[in-house]
């Protein structure tokens, strides 16, 4: 029978967790999973047929389905909590497993790193990947660069990492970097308006 942590590091779970690619979907996977594993845990029948080895895969499935129609989950979780049933792993989840499961599945899902960046106004691919390599230099991971538009910034831009407890390992380093990248975006803009083109990037005073 797999461990816990062989479970995490499997090729489903890996392409299950590639397919959130926002902070939004990090944030409520993560709470989701941690509700249905302990309202299943606490099911004084669910949890006995799920784990049962002489329960057929087919109706622990279909109990499984049940449960889910009650809840709005998303489907990673529910893609998720099919394959532990589906490959009889859901049955090493006991009482003693619960915490460390939770604790592995956690650090699975802090390799998704996420930086989001609003701007005040419309960048360009070329600053977006050189915030990109900016950034790079400051941390040592892979990290996906979300940039949005909320024009009510008046100039300038708000940085901010959703990593589940890496935020404040970098968070003087973003903010040393935001009033970087603002100056450049400054010196950019000024550029661009004497020469009447403001598709690349217009910053607002």
């Amino acid at each position: 029978m797999n461990t816990t942590h062989e479970i995490t590091k499997s090729k489903v779970i890996q392409a299950l967790l590639g397919q959130i690619k926002t902070s939004e979907m990090l944030d409520q996977t993560h709470q989701q999973l941690q509700l249905a594993v302990s309202e299943i845990y606490y099911h004084p029948i669910m949890f006995k047929v799920l784990t049962a080895s002489s329960t057929h895969i087919r109706e622990k499935m279909d109990l499984f389905h049940v449960y889910m129609r009650q809840r709005d989950f998303c489907l990673f979780v529910q893609n998720f909590l099919s394959s532990l049933i589906e490959t009889q792993e859901f049955g090493i989840l006991d009482d003693q497993a619960k915490p460390t499961f939770l604790k592995l599945l956690n650090e699975e899902i802090k390799k998704i790193r996420l930086v989001n960046i609003t701007v005040a106004t419309y960048l360009s691919e070329y600053l977006k990947e050189w915030l990109h390599t900016e950034i790079s230099t400051m941390v040592n991971y892979p990290f996906v660069l979300n940039v949005s538009v909320n024009t009510s910034i008046v100039g300038g831009m708000i940085m901010q990492s959703d990593q589940f407890g890496y935020e404040e390992t970098i968070k003087s380093s973003l903010v040393s970097l935001g009033q970087k990248v603002y100056g450049y975006v400054h010196e950019i803009a000024q550029r661009y308006t004497k020469e009447e083109d403001t598709h690349l990037i217009h910053s607002k005073q």
